[in-house]
């Protein structure tokens, strides 16, 4: 073999540089690739996220969804290798593949998504879930506080039957991912750039239900997160400071007392060290039924509660 060639099942390729200073020379099909990739990242990532991560940088590089197991005889093209370089080094810096590739999945749909929102999680899934499990025949309003990527308000508009839908969120950049969202599922949801902590005022009344996943992290949990959360996911999404861990769900809480309508239902994504707190405070509110639910992992990560009836 020459030195600047090798073999990869259907042909013959140039060397790219990415290659000899990355992957062991006598790299010479996708699978040995693979093992290199994974082998690299699980020092960062742990070997089953190395290969979750793996697998889906196939697919999305091979645009095949089934491509696994991942046949030897696989044609890479300099801009194959390109983008494998690429994603490897923003990948050993740390950086989550959902904003490398700018796509998360949720529910059963794909979201753009970058570093202006947080990546959507299983957990604000179950969120959504609840919500339709609960929907009657009666199509209802909904608001979704701290909208970020619009994931919540988008799985509402995709999976329920409610009548009008609006996200809300301080952050303009994220608004903008929102609507994009919207505009590439063709979910008709209203956007509305609002902080929640210091306005309310342009909220309209008479909702049928608000729903929220507000920041809820304290400052001093960062110690026991993964550092690509803390590098690349957006502060104002995720922090609260340890001296006032309820501040977002007394002002919505509070907020939502006096624009709900009469038997509204207020839902929370919530963070489980404080679940009876938060329990507490909304029933000292004024909201009746209050109710927590935990998730897949067993945490008590949701919460409910419904305004009295005139």
């Amino acid at each position: 073999m020459s030195q600047d060639r090798y073999f990869c099942g259907l042909g013959i390729l140039k060397i790219h540089p990415f290659l000899l200073l990355r992957f062991p020379y006598s790299t010479s099909s996708t699978t040995q690739i693979n093992q290199e990739f994974i082998k690299r990242l699980s020092s960062i990532w742990g070997i089953a996220e190395a290969e979750a991560i793996a697998k889906q940088i196939w697919e999305a590089l091979l645009k095949n969804a089934s491509i696994f197991p991942l046949p030897k005889n696989v044609h890479l093209s300099d801009e194959n290798i390109d983008f494998l370089e690429s994603v490897l080094v923003r990948l050993e810096q740390k950086e989550p593949l959902q904003y490398i590739l700018e796509r998360a999945y949720f529910v059963d749909f794909e979201l753009f998504v970058n570093s202006s929102v947080l990546i959507p999680r299983p957990e604000t899934e179950e969120l959504v879930l609840w919500i339709l499990e609960a929907q009657n025949q009666e199509e209802k309003t909904v608001l979704d506080i701290c909208t970020g990527s619009g994931c919540i308000a988008l799985g509402l508009a995709k999976k329920g039957k409610f009548r009008k839908i609006s996200g809300l969120d301080i952050s303009e950049a994220a608004l903008k991912v929102a609507q994009k969202n919207g505009i590439a599922l063709d979910l008709p949801v209203d956007w509305l750039a609002s902080d929640i902590l210091n306005s309310g005022s342009e909220i309209q009344g008479d909702c049928d239900i608000w729903v929220s996943n507000p920041p809820y992290v304290l400052h001093s949990e960062a110690v026991e997160m993964h550092e690509s959360v803390l590098l690349y996911e957006p502060e104002i999404a995720l922090f609260v400071p340890d001296a006032n861990p309820l501040l977002f769900y007394k002002s919505i809480a509070e907020l939502a007392s006096q624009k709900l309508k009469p038997g509204g239902a207020l839902y929370f994504e919530i963070n489980p060290l404080f679940a009876q707190e938060t329990k507490l405070l909304m029933q000292n509110i004024g909201f009746e039924h209050v109710e927590l639910k935990k998730d897949m992992f067993g945490k008590l990560r949701m919460l409910r509660g419904f305004l009295p009836n005139a």
